[in-house]
C-alpha cells in the first residue's frame, strides 16, 4: 500500500518538490516490499529449496537492473517520456 500510494502520488505530482516527495515514498514502499519477499521465501520454504528461490529473486533483480535503463531509454527517446 506504500508503495501504491507514492507511485500514484508521483503520477499526479504538480511540481518537482511534489514528485521528490511522492518518490521518497514509493522508495520506502519499496524497500519494505523486497524485504518481506525475503521473509516469505525464509519462512515459506525448508533450507534445502531456499537458496532456488532466492538464486530466483537475484535473477530477476540482474535483469530488470540491466534491461530497465535501456528500456526506459528507448522508449524515452522513441515513444516520448510520457
Amino acid at each position: 500500500m506504500v508503495f501504491l500510494v507514492g507511485s500514484l502520488l508521483a503520477a499526479v505530482s504538480i511540481n518537482i518538490e511534489m514528485m521528490i516527495a511522492a518518490r521518497v515514498i514509493q522508495g520506502v514502499g519499496a524497500g519494505g516490499l523486497v524485504t518481506l519477499v525475503n521473509i516469505c521465501i525464509g519462512d515459506m520454504f525448508s533450507m534445502r529449496n531456499r537458496g532456488a528461490y532466492y538464486g530466483i529473486i537475484g535473477g530477476v533483480w540482474a535483469v530488470a537492473s540491466s534491461l530497465g535503463p535501456i528500456l526506459g531509454g528507448v522508449f524515452t527517446e522513441y515513444a516520448g517520456w510520457r
